[in-house]
């Protein structure tokens, strides 16, 4: 169901003035914050700020419901909130207010089978650990994950061109809750194993789980890095569509909802 036009139409209008919306620079930010990294390859950040600020409200109407159950529009204007002086805030929650399941403004059926949090320090369910040689495997899969409600971060969706991507990993890797490492023919990619040891390391100081992942053509034989042995694994050597081991991963991440 899309949006009530009337009401698009008052919140471009009130957004449009407003400080984060009135320059390039500000607007990415904006965006990245909000976690629509995504969307800065989908639109242009440059233009007027009455084109540019209709365009953004009208895709995230469309955009539907995010991992957390919530309106995409809700993520930016919670995020606007925190750009703005105290005189916007009650406008702001007014536009929130409107937002929420119990309204007939913009609400999507939600695709996720797994059950939104109510509360959350993270902003990804799962971050992709991968070898460059396996991006069209992991990529598949990360689209099947996100049409079941879960919070991705793949590099290919997060690194936001023009900025410095090691930081973009480590902001990413930061931000999830779980973290994937993806072990196939070509073994373990060289940026893979530094994202594995802050995996680690971040499973020591607050229980993020790590979960390796066997992709098809890993040997039977492989052997893990030591510190990486310890964690159950998945097997996808059957192949990425195989059913029950795409649904023995997402119930591995409803649990991670849970436990972290």
């Amino acid at each position: 169901m899309s949006a009530d036009p009337i009401f698009l139409k008052e919140l471009s209008a009130f957004l449009t003035p407003l400080p984060p919306f009135q320059d390039e620079p500000s607007r990415r930010a904006l965006l990245i914050n909000a976690g629509f990294s995504d969307l800065l390859a989908q639109i242009s950040c440059g233009g007027t700020t009455a084109n540019f600020v209709p365009i953004v409200v009208n895709y995230l109407a469309n955009y539907g419901t995010r991992a957390d159950g919530r309106h995409a529009l809700a993520h930016l204007l919670e995020e606007v909130a925190r750009n703005v002086g105290n005189d916007k805030q009650a406008r702001i929650q007014e536009f929130l207010a409107k937002l929420q399941p119990t309204n007939n403004i913009s609400q999507f059926p939600p695709t996720a089978t797994i059950p939104p949090e109510q509360t959350t320090a993270y902003r990804y369910d799962i971050f992709l650990s991968h070898h460059n040689n396996d991006k069209a495997q992991i990529g598949a899969l990360a689209l099947w994950l996100k049409n079941q409600g879960v919070a991705v971060w793949f590099d290919a969706w997060n690194l936001v061109p023009g900025l410095p991507w090691q930081e973009g990993i480590e902001e990413g890797i930061l931000q999830s809750r779980s973290m994937a490492i993806f072990v196939g023919a070509s073994g373990l990619g060289q940026w893979e194993i530094p994202e594995m040891r802050a995996a680690i390391q971040l499973y020591v100081e607050r229980q993020s789980p790590v979960v390796p992942i066997f992709l098809p053509g890993c040997p039977a034989d492989i052997t893990l890095p030591l510190l990486l042995q310890r964690f159950v694994w998945i097997d996808f050597r059957n192949g990425m569509d195989d059913t029950d081991t795409r649904e023995k991963l997402l119930a591995a991440i409803r649990t991670y909802r849970e436990i972290v």
